[in-house]
């Protein structure tokens, strides 16, 4: 019994390793730059500077949800717009990491504001991320 309680806890931290490895790879390959069609039309970049100020006070929960308008915004446009779709890998990677990094900023927004302000940070990337790859897609199309 003990050695199947310990088999799942090391399973378990190794996907958790690997989950987490490999979104901020992903996050790590951002570029904002060159195709404005989709990220123009957000307020992720807005959000993201503001979280980058050194204020004290931050109106965190506006932000949070600007970000979720986003989201649903960027959500629409991936299920419904043929083509302008990420990898379905990325697609279910980075949209799982945008929940649990919402889930992780209402479990520290009291608690701890710089755990708050990372998880923000954080949906703020992965928004940014599948803006700038469904804007190259776009500009794609458009030049073909």
């Amino acid at each position: 019994m003990i050695e199947t309680i310990l088999i799942l806890t090391f399973s378990l931290s190794l996907f958790a390793y690997w989950f987490r490895y490999t979104v901020l790879l992903l996050l790590s390959q951002e570029q904002t730059e060159g195709c404005a069609t989709v990220i123009g039309q957000l307020s992720v970049l807005e959000t993201r500077e503001t979280l980058r100020q050194p204020q004290a006070h931050l109106p965190l929960d506006r932000l949070r949800h600007a970000l979720d308008k986003d989201f649903r915004m960027l959500r629409y446009l991936l299920d419904h717009a043929a083509g302008m779709g990420l990898r379905p890998a990325e697609h279910y990677l980075l949209m799982l990491d945008y929940r649990l990094m919402k889930a992780w900023y209402a479990l520290t927004r009291n608690a701890s504001a710089a755990h708050a302000r990372g998880a923000l940070d954080e949906m703020a990337a992965v928004l940014s991320y599948i803006a700038y790859k469904m804007g190259e897609r776009t500009a794609g199309f458009s030049q073909t």
